[in-house]
């Protein structure tokens, strides 16, 4: 299996790396699909009273255990927790802050040694940080984390996500393997763009911008909004779609055709997906989901970037935070942009 495909092998470099990828294949598939057969048979054997990545190896255990809690303990640190129901994720032990690097809060003060779980931090009856609480029990920069993080009110079973480190050409990885390319995030023009970065720092104040052509493509309106949060680069685009769907309601053009363009094609799959997301971007998405059931004609369809120039140049229009601009007639910023996408 280690041989060159040129001498008739399959070219495998590492062989402890391809098992234990095999084996985590199945520790993934106990997690996610905890009702099938062979889930439930390994759960009472060997993790009947706790979730599969806090299991022990145990004593007496088959080679098969064996090998799946090697992958196990070797996997535990690429996975996170995302909030759902919060019934079952430890607040202090649990990998469950996606703002952190290591994605846990350090445990100190009166929480260290336990196993509060997460909906010990929310008010009384409601699921809402209780920030008294979270500020007198943490240090600041973990308070600041589990105070920035979204909860969902939909009531999702808490979930368990892969982070993956190595797949997305950030400009940072892309710079670090001889290519020559500036390292600086586009988006904010102000830190580097890295994993951390792109999928958590970037966007603490965005702007969506959006702007209304006719068929021919002509001018109707633009609007942009600028939002204050601790969200994604992917919630932030999804948002600007959500405010779309809006703005088409606003307008009255529910029965109208229309096609809404987007260039975040993780966003337009997952809206057009039928299966729930479970991330925190889920929470817009099945928003989106539900705008779009009462706009039969409206289409969401994804383009590349630089076919949607015109609404990136919308969304640097100065706005106030937690305001929006809405333009009648072609801001003069936007008309290079507009005879650019005429050529």
């Amino acid at each position: 299996m280690s041989y060159t495909k040129s001498k008739g092998g399959l070219g495998f470099r590492n062989l402890h790396g391809f098992n234990i990828a095999l084996l985590g294949k199945h520790i993934w598939n106990f997690m996610r699909n905890p009702d099938s057969l062979v889930a439930k048979v390994f759960k009472e054997r060997y993790f009947s009273d706790k979730h599969v990545l806090k299991a022990n190896k145990g004593q007496g255990s088959s080679l098969i255990w064996t090998g799946l809690w090697q992958a196990k303990e070797e996997l535990s640190s690429g996975f996170r927790r995302v909030l759902g129901n919060v019934e079952s994720i430890a607040a202090t032990t649990d990998p469950w802050l996606r703002n952190k690097t290591d994605f846990q809060v350090e445990q100190v003060q009166m929480y260290e040694g336990r196993d509060e779980k997460v909906a010990s931090l929310f008010m009384p009856g409601e699921k809402k940080w209780n920030t008294t609480l979270v500020r007198h029990n943490f240090v600041q920069e973990d308070a600041d984390a589990i105070l920035e993080t979204l909860i969902p009110q939909r009531d999702v079973a808490d979930q368990v996500v892969w982070v993956h480190e190595n797949v997305v050409p950030v400009r940072w990885r892309l710079s670090s393997r001889g290519i020559r390319i500036p390292i600086t995030c586009p988006m904010c023009e102000t830190d580097v763009e890295h994993m951390l970065h792109l999928f958590y720092d970037c966007a603490k104040v965005f702007s969506t911008g959006m702007v209304l052509r006719n068929h021919e493509g002509q001018f109707l309106a633009a609007k942009t909004k600028k939002l204050a949060g601790e969200i994604s680069v992917v919630e932030a685009e999804a948002e600007g779609i959500m405010e779309a769907l809006s703005w088409i309601m606003d307008m009255g053009k529910q029965n109208d055709e229309v096609i809404i363009e987007s260039d975040t094609k993780l966003n337009v799959d997952a809206i057009a997906c039928q299966k729930m997301n479970f991330l925190e971007v889920g929470e817009i998405i099945e928003t989106c989901k539900q705008m779009l059931s009462n706009l039969c004609r409206v289409l969401i369809i994804f383009v590349r970037k630089n076919a949607n120039r015109v609404a990136h140049e919308v969304a640097k229009i100065p706005c106030l935070v937690n305001s929006h601009n809405v333009f009648t007639f072609s801001p003069t910023c936007l008309l290079e942009a507009l005879s650019y996408d005429c050529l």
